[in-house]
């Protein structure tokens, strides 16, 4: 099986906790769940995946809708909740 790349959306909640969701969905739609001011970044994240491991993440872009972008830490955030959904 060869690579697939995924392109998800992601929010940080209080700088620490990210939530990947659907690029169908606004980062927007989580203002039910959390106020704007925890929501601490928001943007896009690429995933470049094969069978057994995450091979790349790229986080990119800005949510318009929370007048949002990415931070400094975001990337490491997302391995950290990836590797632990994996298993690793």
């Amino acid at each position: 099986m060869g690579k697939i790349k995924m392109d998800v959306k992601y929010i940080i909640v209080d700088e620490a906790y990210p939530i990947i969701f659907s690029p169908a969905m606004k980062h927007s739609d989580f203002l039910e769940m959390y106020p704007r001011e925890k929501i601490t970044s928001a943007a896009f994240c690429s995933l470049r995946v094969n069978r057994t491991e995450i091979l790349r993440i790229r986080t990119y872009g800005r949510s318009v809708s929370l007048d949002r972008g990415q931070n400094p830490n975001d990337r490491m955030l997302l391995e950290l909740l990836l590797k632990d959904m994996k298993g690793d």
